[in-house]
């Protein structure tokens, strides 16, 4: 694996969604003093929406700098909520709505989930500020996964989040707040930040993967909500089973988005024809977005296999590499394997499904790319670096 943009000495922990994670999260921000920093892509004013939004007001109020970027299509927060934030001093804003002008396109998206405190820690992964993500009335969330982060790549993090707000808002922080570079964590966890946003010219997610599938040596497992990889990642897939590589993919059994599942198992033949072996989790509906090379490297984040992903949307992941984190993360997930997922074969997957069935998944698939082409694609990518507007 290549070593390049690796940041030493951090500590790391594998959380998963559900009452444990908004917990953390809850316990961060009435711990954080002087600064919180929250990018989502989903932010409901549900119950669980509305115990951070409670928090961060308190945050506020002891004078604690809150910054709270949503999606402005995805998330929904009452206008009541927005000027309680606002109020109370919490900074948020709303990226870009649908059909924005200039350099014109009608559907691009900040799909990331980040959370930062104090410049101390970090919580970086898939999971969203809403119910379904959390154990809500009896009801079990939704499987998703985060990073909590403490070390130096949490300054590398920051740094990223800061480009997202008026600079003039941190000058008279930065003196104060430093991004952590602390001889205290002596993790022997090694981080590199990756992004991928295609008008600006990064793919570094999709090049994680590119690299993943080449370097190889055993075992690839990958854990994804929205399987629907492009040619480039079809065609490094096939490379790495020619060459014997274990591949497995756990994919959802049910989907928030139906059309998208249908399409998915459009794609399972092919992935039979090159011995991958495809598991659909049964439990609940499946949003996370990791994958874990040979127990000693992987990869989570917002990204999601398929071409929204790679072209349109704003993901954000973080690579880790640690033999020991990271073959306890596979442990987890073969438990997962295990005891909620269901092993699809061939035979299997011909049962289900008559020629009628196949062709409505057809359908679905090619309906699917057409209209990301469609809607999500800028008509004129910009030269050089840009600057987003919020």
């Amino acid at each position: 694996m290549e070593k390049n943009g690796f940041c030493d000495n951090n500590n790391v922990k594998l959380i998963q969604s559900g009452r444990i994670y908004f917990d953390l999260m809850k316990s961060h921000i009435i711990g954080s003093k002087k600064e919180i920093i929250i990018h989502a892509y989903i932010f409901k004013d549900d119950i669980t929406g509305e115990n951070i939004i409670k928090s961060l007001i308190e945050a506020s109020n002891r004078n604690c700098k809150v910054f709270v970027l949503v999606d402005g299509i995805a998330s929904s927060i009452s206008n009541e909520n927005i000027h309680r934030l606002r109020q109370a001093g919490v900074y948020l804003q709303f990226f870009e709505p649908f059909l924005r002008g200039k350099s014109y396109y009608f559907g691009r998206r900040l799909h990331q989930k980040i959370a930062i405190f104090d410049r101390d820690t970090a919580l970086v992964g898939g999971i969203n500020i809403a119910d379904r993500y959390n154990d809500i009335l009896d009801k079990r969330a939704w499987l998703d996964f985060a990073i909590e982060i403490k070390g130096n790549s949490v300054g590398d993090i920051f740094k990223y989040c800061k480009t997202w707000w008026d600079e003039n808002l941190w000058k008279t922080e930065d003196e104060s707040i430093s991004p952590t570079k602390n001889e205290t964590y002596f993790g022997n966890t090694k981080i590199r930040t990756r992004r991928n946003d295609w008008t600006k010219h990064l793919n570094e997610i999709s090049t994680s993967y590119l690299e993943m599938f080449r370097t190889a040596e055993d075992e690839i497992i990958i854990l994804c909500s929205y399987f629907l990889p492009g040619k480039t990642i079809r065609r490094a897939l096939i490379r790495a089973a020619q060459r014997g590589i274990n591949i497995i993919v756990i994919l959802a059994g049910r989907s928030d988005i139906t059309i998208s599942k249908h399409a998915e198992r459009w794609l399972y033949d092919w992935l039979f024809r090159h011995k991958i072996k495809v598991y659909e989790y049964q439990k609940n509906i499946l949003h996370g977005k990791l994958a874990i090379c040979d127990r000693k490297w992987m990869t989570i984040g917002s990204y999601n296999m398929n071409n929204l992903s790679t072209y349109v949307s704003i993901e954000f992941n973080v690579d880790i590499s640690d033999k020991t984190f990271c073959n306890d993360v596979r442990n987890n997930i073969q438990n997962i394997i295990d005891n909620d997922c269901k092993m699809i074969n061939l035979k299997k997957n011909h049962i289900r499904h008559n020629p009628f069935a196949q062709f409505y998944r057809w359908l679905c698939y090619f309906f699917l790319e057409w209209i990301l082409a469609f809607t999500t694609f800028y008509f004129k990518r910009p030269k050089g670096k840009s600057k987003t507007t919020l």
